[in-house]
């Protein structure tokens, strides 16, 4: 629901294009996942309004072989490979709440432009 009432916001007050696809329910996760995946999303989202420039932000929350995936894809400019040399207090901050919930985070180039942003977390 936090991550519908997220893509609502953004389309009411930025004016872009945000959907959220979930393929099944989360609703058994803990308290502290649910907000850390939330506070990924919503900094994920600011970098895409903030730095990508694009017209639409796609979120999506997966499930497959006992992992869950929370990913944000932006049809902005894309992050450089210099990025990663000048991470900011955002990205290394989403990065940590990944680790704290015994997931990963991973940054790459969108196909066929923009950003993914891509937590990986265990399910329960």
């Amino acid at each position: 629901r936090q991550l519908k009432d997220l893509a609502r916001n953004v389309e009411q007050f930025f004016h872009v294009s945000c959907s959220v696809e979930c393929d099944g329910r989360f609703d058994t996760l803990p308290y502290d996942v649910k907000l850390h995946l939330f506070r990924i999303a919503q900094e994920a989202v600011r970098n895409a309004l903030t730095h990508g420039r694009g017209d639409r932000i796609e979120i999506g929350l997966t499930r497959s072989n006992g992992r869950g995936f929370l990913s944000i894809h932006d049809q902005g400019v894309g992050i450089t490979e210099t990025a990663h040399d000048h991470e900011g207090i955002g990205l290394h901050t989403m990065a940590t709440r990944a680790r704290l919930i015994g997931g990963s985070l991973k940054l790459r180039q969108g196909d066929p432009r923009g950003t993914v942003v891509v937590c990986a977390f265990p399910l329960p």
